[in-house]
């Protein structure tokens, strides 16, 4: 009895011992798989942190090269617009001065080639007239404004590039200005000497058409009373056609305050910046007042 109890547990021994053996080998087994699996698993990921790196050091070339091609690009530009702005600022004043000479030599030529196409219709015109000296003279005051629009276009034209000049030194706006004026006033002569052998003419016919209506005789010293009359009456015309072009060239020299306008108002009313109109009246935006029916300088 006392055998086999002793056998069945040697038995049960052995098998305890084959039991904790076979557990040994699984364990065995399973360390060596999560090792395999583990090896694998750090390979992939050294690979994978290599390739990002190599593809970080590209990038990072690439946006360096990048970054000096922009930055010279950059330089370029800017050296350019150094340039640029250095050539305009040091552009000397007498380049303005000669475009502003080649617009009054534009506009008196705009005003002498039309001069005798205007008196071609003066004359055209005075053959209808019914109104006698009266009519002539407006046709001939007619005619004087087309020149006088001409006039004022080509001194508008001045004042603008004059204002937009970047340097105004040693450039005599009002000498330009008068000289546009007076080849418009002598071309304006031309019209009123026209006008004036018209008149002279009409006046000299209608005393002697009166005395043969109404079988008078007119006195021998009408015609040179009439024809002095005309001088007059054309010397008046034309004075005040040299008058209008004078009040007209220093017209923008000066201006006189609104009700309720400051600065931005006047600029924009007049063309002038409100740099201008303050620095000329020695003002600044921080300290500047202006009163209705003050009179201000433009230039």
């Amino acid at each position: 009895m006392n055998e086999e109890n002793e056998q069945r547990g040697n038995v049960r021994s052995a098998r305890r011992q084959q039991q904790k053996q076979e557990s040994r080998m699984r364990m065995i087994k399973i360390g060596a798989a999560v090792a395999v699996v583990l090896l694998l698993v750090g390979a992939g990921t050294g690979l994978y942190l290599h390739s990002r790196n190599n593809a970080s050091e590209n990038s990072a070339a690439s946006t360096s090269e990048t970054t000096q091609s922009t930055t010279a690009s950059t330089t370029a530009s800017s050296d350019t617009e150094s340039t640029q702005e250095s050539s305009e600022a040091t552009e000397p004043s007498g380049s303005v001065s000669e475009q502003l000479q080649a617009v009054v030599a534009d506009y008196s030529k705009k005003i002498e080639e039309r001069t005798p196409a205007l008196i071609e219709e003066y004359q055209a015109e005075i053959q209808n007239n019914q109104d006698g000296v009266n009519g002539l003279s407006v046709i001939a005051n007619q005619k004087a404004r087309e020149l006088q629009a001409l006039s004022d276009e080509g001194i508008s034209k001045l004042r603008g590039m004059y204002q937009e000049a970047p340097n105004k030194e040693g450039i005599d706006l009002d000498t330009m200005i008068n000289q546009l004026s007076a080849n418009y006033t002598a071309q304006v002569a031309r019209i009123s000497d026209i006008y004036l052998r018209t008149s002279a003419e009409l006046q000299a016919a209608t005393p002697s058409s009166e005395s043969s209506s109404e079988e008078t005789t007119p006195s021998t010293e009408a015609t040179p009373e009439t024809t002095e009359s005309s001088e007059a009456q054309v010397n008046q015309y034309t004075a005040q056609s040299t008058e209008d072009t004078s009040n007209q060239a220093n017209q923008a020299a000066t201006t006189v305050v609104r009700e309720g306008e400051g600065p931005n108002q006047i600029a924009q009313r007049t063309g002038v910046p409100v740099e201008t109109i303050l620095s000329l009246n020695g003002m600044t935006m921080d300290d500047f007042f202006f009163n209705p029916g003050q009179e201000l300088r433009l230039n």
